[in-house]
């Protein structure tokens, strides 16, 4: 949901170049053919994108992107609104807080030194 959010905050990361725009139409297709719906298309490829990023790097994620015909910045565009919404909606209550950047961390080793 906060990815759909996001994408219908901005710009769509779909990109079909004139010269291309059939070429690019079948690639955005391949991206989720269970799917009839840019939305959902976007949200897979979104996934599949921070996937990468996450643990191939910002060259393969950029690869990616110019395979799929997708827009690099409107990905870290929907990346930050995601995080921007995630930060409100828990702000609101509805979803938990964010750990502190290291917090997760130094709660999981005084949870392992108390159990040993």
């Amino acid at each position: 949901a906060l990815t759909v959010a996001a994408y219908l905050s901005g710009r769509s990361p779909l990109s079909s170049p004139p010269d291309k725009r059939q070429v690019a139409s079948a690639v955005h297709r391949k991206i989720a053919p269970e799917f009839l719906s840019d939305h959902l298309t976007v949200v897979k490829a979104f996934n599949q994108w921070a996937t990468l990023l996450a643990t191939a790097g910002r060259d393969a994620a950029f690869q990616y992107c110019r395979d799929h015909f997708l827009s690099m910045s409107v990905m870290f565009d929907i990346a930050q609104l995601r995080e921007h919404f995630r930060g409100h909606l828990a702000d609101a209550g509805f979803l938990p807080a964010p750990a502190a950047r290291g917090q997760g961390q130094q709660q999981q080793q005084q949870q392992q030194q108390q159990q040993q």
